[in-house]
């Protein structure tokens, strides 16, 4: 399989801590990667370097073959897509014209053209967000303006979907929603990485999982072989009764002790 973004040997230090060490992975085309870990085990970081946003300590992030510094905002925009954790908005925009900051590097919004308002209005249906694309931003809940931020992900129509947290801020439908869109970009030929703290919802959707730990990367396989009693003990101080039914990996989780 080949690989659409890779990560090599990376190690990355910010304000002298380290965040990420020795950390590899490739991620091809189809696959629906979910990164989990505990709370600053530096999945938000790896994403970042994945992205080109942030520049590693040593290593190498290279992008359909390319060294992501090296590329350029829209040549890399034209490559990947990025949703971040964090997502203001810091003007008074309607959530259609948040969504076609997501075509940027072919010229929307200031000069848009049929193609870019079809993606536009694709990405907003398969948000969820259409019903409310000509509201501004700041009249919306946290959940439709999640959705909104969604769309603006999808209609960059990239081969590569980087997306920090993606469900954060939804009721469990658009949870499900939302995780099944992902999982069928990635059955698109897609190649998809999500940052997650759900771990249910990743076991049942991705079809690989990264667990990081204190910046390394502990587990990496198929959800079946990687979320284990035995792995969510030590990496999240949990215990873990799984079990599979019907195919889906079924967590209940306790404190220790």
């Amino acid at each position: 399989m080949t690989a659409l973004l890779s990560l090599e040997n990376i190690a990355c230090r910010i304000d002298g801590a380290a965040i990420l060490e020795d950390a590899s992975l490739n991620a091809g085309a189809g696959e629906f990667i979910g990164l989990v870990g505990p709370n600053g085990a530096g999945k938000s970081t790896l994403l970042r370097v994945a992205a080109g946003l942030q520049k590693p300590t040593t290593g190498v992030c290279r992008i359909d073959g390319a060294p992501a510094m090296t590329l350029s905002p829209p040549e890399r925009a034209r490559r990947l897509s990025w949703l971040p954790q964090a997502r203001e908005v810091a003007w008074a925009m309607t959530a259609r014209e948040i969504v076609a900051l997501g075509r940027f590097a072919w010229g929307a919004a200031q000069r848009e053209n049929a193609e870019d308002a079809a993606a536009v209005t694709q990405a907003l249906q398969e948000a969820g967000a259409a019903a409310f694309a000509d509201r501004l931003a700041h009249t919306l809940s946290g959940g439709e303006l999640a959705r909104v931020h969604l769309a603006r992900l999808l209609a960059g129509r990239t081969p590569i979907i980087l997306a920090d947290e993606p469900v954060a801020a939804l009721d469990p439908a658009h949870q499900l929603s939302v995780m099944k869109l992902l999982r069928a970009k990635a059955d698109e030929g897609r190649s998809v990485i999500a940052a997650l703290h759900e771990l249910p919802l990743a076991a049942r959707y991705c079809t690989r999982m990264i667990i990081l730990h204190k910046g390394r990367i502990a587990a990496d396989g198929a959800p079946a072989d990687v979320v284990t009693p035995a792995v969510l003990r030590d990496v999240f101080d949990v215990n873990a009764n799984i079990d599979l039914v019907s195919d889906v990996l079924r967590i209940h989780l306790d404190p220790l002790g």
